[in-house]
């Protein structure tokens, strides 16, 4: 929770987006105005630690999603 108040996660979010580098924001616990101004209006996984296997599953998704749609993309996955 504390990650994302964090000035090291904002550097990396930003330094992502610079390079042009996809990422997938996992969050925990944060209201809608706590959210880094770089990922704002974009999608995140919301982290659930009663059950972290549905995170981990919508990670999955989100991968696959990215390989159908990206040629090149996790090519050894």
């Amino acid at each position: 929770m504390h990650g994302i108040r964090s000035e090291w996660v904002r550097k990396e979010i930003t330094m992502a987006k610079t390079l042009g580098k996809k990422f997938i924001p996992v969050v925990q616990n944060v209201a809608k105005s706590e959210i880094p101004e770089p990922l704002k209006g974009k999608e995140y996984i919301p982290y659930n630690i009663d059950d972290p296997t549905e995170t981990i599953m919508k990670i999955a998704l989100q991968l696959r999603e990215l390989k159908r749609n990206d040629i090149g993309f996790a090519k050894n996955c």
